[in-house]
């Protein structure tokens, strides 16, 4: 636990200098759900819903990296749904073309998106 906080920064630290000054050492998952409930997504976080109603706006890599933080906050969505899910989120025409080539995987979709840009 002690190399984790080690590199906490900023306002993480002070929250566990804290943290530890207060409560004494937290074993891991005690830090784990420390941590998740004072930085992480709000409790009444949605993150499918969030998913589902990215849609690409700027670049194709932003959408891209905000599609891929908000998935590995998901928990049971198909290969098959991120797929649709992802190729929905894409603008006009670029959501065509990608889904005329069919991709089987969520990284063949990514790659997919390179190759028609």
């Amino acid at each position: 636990m002690s190399t984790a906080s080690f590199y906490l920064e900023a306002a993480a630290s002070q929250w566990y200098y804290r943290l530890e000054k207060n409560q004494g050492a937290p074993t891991w998952p005690q830090f784990v759900d420390a941590i998740n409930r004072r930085f992480g997504p709000p409790l009444r976080s949605n993150p499918l819903g969030e998913l589902t109603h990215l849609r690409h706006t700027t670049t194709v890599d932003e959408y891209q990296e905000k599609f891929l933080l908000l998935l590995a906050r998901c928990e049971g969505v198909t290969e098959a749904q991120q797929i649709a899910i992802f190729t929905a989120g894409l603008q006009q025409p670029l959501s065509i073309d990608v889904e005329l080539q069919k991709p089987k995987t969520l990284e063949a979709q990514i790659n997919a998106n390179t190759r028609v840009l």
